[in-house]
C-alpha cells in the first residue's frame, strides 16, 4: 500500500512539473530587431504564402526560441500600425503551413519599420522569453537603391553621428571631426514615394534635404553633396517611374547646421623661460627654444631674445587642439651646459616651483594644462683669479734691543706683477702684519720676494718663508 502511494505521489509530481514547464510566458522580441525594417534587414528570404488579398506584400518571418512555440504575436509597425492575432492557420498572422507554431509570418502592404513587438510562448523554459526576426521577405521587383550622405556647415571638433529614415530604413551617418560631411551609405528602399525624416540631434537645426540623380546619364554613382546644394524641407524621394530612369536611383543629401555655442577647437598654452643665478659672478644669458609637437601640432617656441639670470619669466604663446596632449623641448643654446638636475619642467606655473615633471628629452603639456615652465641653470664658471696675502712676522733676537722696520717686496708672476708693504714698521714680538690681499690669476704662479730694509742684516738661516 506505502509503494503505490509513493507510486501515485511521484506520477502527480511529474505531472505537475510538465504543467510548470508548459505555462504560458509573456515574451518580447530581441531589442537589437527593434528599428528593423523592410527592406534592409539581413538578407532578404523567402515566406510561406500571405493571405488572400495580401499578395505582393512585405514579409516579416519571427521565430520563437528552441523550446518553445507562439501562441499569440503582437507586432507595431511605424506605418501600418499594430497587428495582433493569435499564431494558427487562420490570417492575419500564419503560422507555417504545415500548423508549426514556432514560426509567425506577418505581412505589412509596404516597407515598414518594426516599432515594438511581444508575445505568449509556451513550452519555452527560458525565464525571460525572447523571440527573433529571422528574416524579411521583399517582394520581386519592389525595391531599388538610394544613398544618403550628410553635410554640416562647419567643422566639428568631435564625430556626429546622425540618425534618421528614408523610407522607413534607417540610416546613421557619422562626420569625423574635422570634417564636414560623411561618408555615403547606400539604402535598399521601396520603389514608391519615399519621405526623408531626421532625428536631428539637440544642438543642431537641419536645414533641409537635397536630391541628386545617380541615373548614369546624370552622372551616375559619383557624385557627392556639398554646402552649396539647393536644401528644403519637407522632400520626399519620387516614386519609381519605368518611363523615367531617372528616378530608379538617388542620392539623398541632408545638411545640417549646429543652433548652439560649439565647444573650441583649440586652446592657448604658455612656454615659459626663467634662468636661475648660478652664482658664479658672471652674468649668463642666452636665447632659448625648441619644439612643441603633439598629434596635429608641430611647431617651435623661442624666448625670442636673450634671457639672462634672473631676469623676469618670458614666456611664448602656443595654439593647440582643444584636447591635445603636447610634448615640449629644448635645444640647449650654443655654449650653454646646464647645472646637474637642469633643465627643470613645471606644470601651471611661472617659476621654477610646484608639480616639477621629470627630467628627460621633453615634458608632456596634458589635455588639461595651460602652461609649462623651463628652468635652466648653467654650470657655474671656474673663478678667474684668486687672493694672496703676505704677511711679516720679526722674532724677537734676545739681545734686549726691540729691532723693528718697514718691510717690502714684489710679487711677480705672469701676468703679475706689484709690490707688497707692511707699510708701518713692523717691531719684535709684534703681531704678524698682512699687507692688503694681492688679486692673482686662478691658477697662476706668483713669485714673492723681500727687498731687506737699509740697516737691517738677518741673523743666519732667515729670512724664512
Amino acid at each position: 500500500m506505502f509503494a503505490l502511494v509513493a507510486m501515485i505521489g511521484a506520477v502527480a509530481l511529474g505531472i505537475s512539473s510538465q504543467l510548470i514547464a508548459l505555462a504560458d510566458k509573456p515574451a518580447s522580441i530581441n531589442p537589437s530587431h527593434i528599428g528593423a525594417s523592410n527592406p534592409g534587414f539581413g538578407t532578404p528570404d523567402t515566406c510561406d504564402s500571405p493571405p488572400a488579398g495580401e499578395t505582393g506584400w512585405w514579409g516579416w518571418h519571427f521565430v520563437s526560441p528552441n523550446d518553445g512555440d507562439f501562441i499569440t504575436l503582437t507586432v507595431t509597425f511605424k506605418n501600418y500600425g499594430t497587428v495582433s492575432d493569435t499564431v494558427d492557420l487562420v490570417p492575419p498572422i500564419l503560422s507555417k503551413a504545415d500548423g508549426s507554431t514556432k514560426h509567425a509570418f506577418v505581412w505589412t502592404p509596404g516597407p515598414d519599420v518594426i516599432v515594438s513587438a511581444t508575445a505568449t510562448l509556451v513550452g519555452t523554459s527560458s525565464p525571460a522569453g525572447q523571440f527573433n526576426l529571422s528574416h524579411v521577405c521583399t517582394p520581386a521587383g519592389t525595391t531599388r537603391v538610394v544613398h544618403v550622405q550628410k553635410v554640416i556647415a562647419a567643422p566639428f571638433a568631435s564625430d556626429r553621428t546622425f540618425e534618421g529614415t528614408v523610407g522607413g530604413v534607417g540610416f546613421g551617418l557619422t562626420v569625423f571631426a574635422g570634417n564636414t560631411s560623411s561618408a555615403i551609405q547606400e539604402l535598399e528602399v521601396g520603389t514608391g514615394s519615399l519621405s526623408i525624416n531626421e532625428a536631428t540631434p539637440s544642438g543642431w537645426t537641419l536645414d533641409g534635404y537635397a536630391l541628386k540623380s545617380e541615373n548614369p546619364t546624370s552622372g551616375g554613382e559619383n557624385q557627392s553633396c556639398s554646402s552649396g546644394d539647393t536644401y528644403t524641407s519637407p522632400l520626399d524621394v519620387p516614386a519609381f517611374s519605368a518611363a523615367d530612369s531617372s528616378t530608379w536611383q538617388y542620392l539623398v543629401c541632408i545638411k545640417n547646421h549646429r543652433t548652439d555655442t560649439p565647444p573650441p577647437t583649440t586652446r592657448d598654452i604658455q612656454v615659459c623661460k626663467f634662468v636661475v643665478n648660478n652664482g658664479d659672478a658672471v652674468a649668463d644669458s642666452a636665447t632659448f627654444g625648441g619644439g612643441v609637437v603633439g598629434t596635429t601640432t608641430n611647431t617651435t617656441w623661442t624666448t625670442t631674445t636673450a634671457l639672462a639670470e634672473d631676469a623676469t619669466t618670458k614666456c611664448d604663446t602656443k595654439t593647440i587642439g582643444a584636447t591635445e596632449s603636447v610634448t615640449v623641448s629644448e635645444t640647449t643654446p650654443g655654449g650653454w651646459t646646464d647645472a646637474s638636475g637642469y633643465p627643470k619642467y613645471f606644470l601651471n606655473t611661472g617659476s621654477c616651483s610646484g608639480t616639477e615633471l621629470a627630467l628627460g628629452t621633453g615634458a608632456v603639456v596634458g589635455s588639461q594644462d595651460t602652461k609649462i615652465t623651463i628652468c635652466n641653470k648653467k654650470v657655474a664658471a671656474p673663478p678667474a683669479t684668486r687672493q694672496v696675502t703676505i704677511c711679516k712676522i720679526v722674532v724677537d733676537n734676545a739681545d734686549g734691543v726691540t729691532d723693528s722696520a718697514i718691510f717690502t717686496g714684489g710679487v711677480v708672476g705672469s701676468p703679475t706683477n706689484t709690490t707688497w708693504t707692511t707699510t708701518t714698521a713692523v717691531a719684535e714680538g709684534d703681531a704678524a702684519k698682512c699687507d692688503t690681499a694681492k688679486t692673482v690669476g686662478a691658477t697662476e704662479s706668483v713669485t714673492v720676494s723681500e727687498t731687506t730694509p737699509g740697516g737691517w742684516t738677518d741673523a743666519s738661516g732667515y729670512p724664512k718663508y
